[in-house]
């Protein structure tokens, strides 16, 4: 594994990038919720720790948007302290 600060990068990510329009989101997370994301990606093909982190997203979008309800996260249920 590479690794991307601290914690390891699996070697099943590639670093192919797709063409269109993107956008930079720069994020903190806690290391044991980035190996959470890395055990899923590895598990279900992800390419890239951001291709899993957006399969992931696009996975809760989609299944609120599915339950007829809209996530609403108020600044209090956020685990980082700004």
């Amino acid at each position: 594994m590479r690794k991307l600060n601290s914690i390891p990068v699996p070697k099943s990510y590639s670093r192919k990038r797709q063409p269109g329009s993107f956008t930079r989101v720069i994020a903190e997370m806690p290391n044991e919720e980035i190996e959470a994301v890395d055990n899923w990606g590895a598990e279900f093909g992800a390419s890239s720790r951001t291709a899993a982190i957006r399969q992931l997203l696009k996975a809760g979008l989609e299944s609120k948007k599915a339950a007829g309800s809209v996530a609403k996260l108020s600044p209090a249920a956020s685990t980082t302290p700004f």
